[in-house]
């Protein structure tokens, strides 16, 4: 008779991490316990917590064994920093996995975005299956970013090894279509990859966010007046992230009192943000630090419109899963990215909002002004976006097909 053997998950960030790859995989691990498969998760201590905060080696969370192991907790919105931080946790990674038993599958995801080699390393040794989560599509990230050169040793040496764990993983999961075409051609046995999008915990977000909240951490939260037209964004600040057609949006709407921009999360370019915000007296700015996950629906729930963006060099190589949170609190979407990418199909396809290309500023203005004016259309755009996650991007529907494919590798 066959034995289901754990499915180990490698990642720096999960519970309680706050930022986007931490909890979507969070959510997705707390599903697939549920559906009764074994999970086992290896991360870092937590990026956005205060060093005097420790966290236990060994815990067990909704039925999921997670082990820390040690990693830096340097300030990662430094790059020194922040790469220090991926360095000690792959390598306690790698030794950890080295000197454990493992049968079971090992899913590595781009976070660091290194982790893919170690864990190929790992598979062969121990000869175990490996599936690859694309998060993020490295080294062409760094370039888009200008953090490496395209024709650096690095870059090519990575991609050597990019080539060769395609070819040794049994599965390699891609978020979207966009992505799909960037990762294809690296892949020989095209069979290997599976399309899975991003999903959403609706029902965490339906059952909380009209409900008084009389505890919140985040007391801004109890002051926002409901007489106000709130543009959200929530979630990273990156560098691919196109923050200044936002901010540009905000100075050219200064003259509408009624309109308010929140700008809530971290991330590389948010004191860049702050700063002009300030320097411009941008009244109608506001920016905010992550809430709480058990904030986050009440947040939602406050947005008028969302704001979604992605830079031009991104188109493949990121899906901003914030995306997928705010259609499920019915909040209508401006994405401002290139219409090739997967959330801006999305968006388009479902009806739920618009597609405003990166730079555009004027479009955006025009587009935030027509939904200001138009509560119909808010109101239809809202039901789009709800009936979409509940028919397509549910966190049940995504974690039954993730269910399927990890069932399948962890027997024995």
């Amino acid at each position: 008779m066959n034995e289901k053997h754990p499915v180990t998950f490698c990642s720096q960030m999960f519970y309680p991490e706050l930022i986007s790859t931490g909890l979507t995989l969070t959510e997705l691990c707390e599903a697939l316990s549920a559906l009764g498969l074994s999970v086992k998760v290896v991360c870092g201590p937590p990026t956005l917590s205060s060093e005097a905060i420790s966290y236990p080696k060994d815990i067990t969370y909704q039925g999921i064994s997670i082990h820390r192991v040690w990693g830096t907790r340097l300030n990662k919105k430094s790059f020194l920093g922040k790469l220090i931080n991926q360095l000690s946790f792959t390598f306690s990674l790698f030794f950890y996995l080295l000197f454990t038993a493992q049968k079971g599958p090992l899913v590595a995801l781009t976070n660091p975005p290194f982790l893919g080699i170690i864990t190929t390393v790992i598979s062969r040794l121990k000869s175990c299956p490996l599936v690859l989560l694309v998060f993020d599509v490295y080294p062409e990230t760094a370039v888009a970013m200008g953090v490496l050169s395209p024709k650096s040793v690095v870059t090519f040496l990575w991609k050597k090894a990019n080539a060769w764990c395609f070819k040794q993983a049994s599965k390699i999961i891609v978020l979207g279509r966009c992505m799909e075409t960037v990762i294809a051609p690296q892949v020989k046995d095209k069979s290997k990859i599976e399309r899975i999008p991003i999903w959403a915990d609706d029902s965490r977000i339906k059952s909380v966010q009209n409900l008084a909240v009389p505890s919140l951490k985040s007391h801004w939260l109890n002051e926002l007046d409901s007489n106000f037209f709130y543009i959200g964004y929530s979630g990273n600040m990156g560098r691919f992230h196109d923050m200044e057609t936002l901010v540009q949006a905000a100075i050219c709407l200064k003259n509408y009192p009624s309109i308010k921009f929140l700008f809530v999360g971290d991330g590389h370019k948010k004191k860049e943000l702050e700063q002009f915000i300030n320097e411009q007296d941008l009244t109608n700015c506001a920016v905010h630090d992550y809430v709480t996950r058990e904030e986050l629906p009440t947040l939602l729930s406050k947005f008028n419109l969302g704001l979604v963006s992605l830079l031009p060099e991104q188109v493949g190589l990121s899906v901003p899963s914030k995306t997928l949170g705010l259609m499920a609190a019915g909040v209508p979407i401006l994405a401002v990215m290139p219409a090739l990418c997967e959330i801006a199909q999305m968006v388009k396809e479902e009806q739920c909002g618009q597609v405003i290309e990166p730079g555009q500023v004027d479009d955006l203005v025009n587009q935030i002004i027509f939904y200001f004016n138009a509560p119909t259309a808010r109101f239809q755009a809202a039901l789009a976006a709800k009936k979409a996650i509940e028919t397509k991007y549910t966190l049940q529907i995504t974690a039954r097909r993730y269910y399927s494919l990890l069932s399948d590798l962890s027997q024995w």
